[in-house]
C-alpha cells in the first residue's frame, strides 16, 4: 500500500469573482485515527481553488467529497505471468498471493512482453490499475 498519496486535510477556497473570498477545511480530527493530523502522521494537506464554489455549503460538499477520496491510500500491483494474448486493457483479473498480501480483483493497465529462454515459456509483466484502499 502507498500512503504517500493520503491527505488528511482538504481546504477548498472560492475564487469566484462574484463572492467575497472564503475557504473551508475538512480534516481528520479524531485523535484515535492513524491519520490524525496531530499525531505521528502529521498534516498532509491538499488545497482546491474553484471559481464554481459560491457558498460555504457548496465548498463543504466539495471538501468532503475530496477528503473521502484522499484519506485512503492506494494499492499498486505488477505481476509476471506466462504470456496471455487474450488480456486487454481494463480486463478484470483475479489475483491472490498470501506471501505478498494481495487478493482481489484488479483491472489491467498495461503489459510488457518478454522473450523466452530456451525451453521456457515466454513471460509478460502485467501492470494493474492503482486502486484506493477502503
Amino acid at each position: 500500500p502507498r500512503t504517500s498519496s493520503i491527505r488528511n486535510r482538504v481546504v477548498v477556497a472560492s475564487s469566484s469573482p462574484d463572492v467575497t473570498p472564503f475557504s473551508v477545511v475538512v480534516e481528520d480530527t479524531d485523535p484515535s485515527s492513524p491519520t490524525w493530523g496531530g499525531g505521528p502522521f502529521g498534516v498532509r494537506e491538499t488545497r482546491i481553488e474553484s471559481d464554481k464554489v459560491a457558498d460555504e455549503a457548496g465548498a463543504y460538499g466539495m471538501a468532503r467529497a475530496s477528503y473521502a477520496r484522499w484519506i485512503r491510500g492506494t494499492d499498486d500491483l505488477t505481476v509476471e505471468a506466462v504470456q496471455r494474448p487474450d488480456l486487454e486493457f481494463r480486463d478484470l483479473v483475479a489475483a491472490k498471493s498470501t506471501r505478498a498480501g494481495v487478493t482481489g480483483l484488479w483491472r489491467v493497465r498495461g503489459w510488457r512482453l518478454h522473450g523466452s529462454r530456451i525451453g521456457a515459456p515466454s513471460t509478460m509483466t502485467v501492470r494493474m490499475q492503482t486502486r484506493s484502499l477502503s
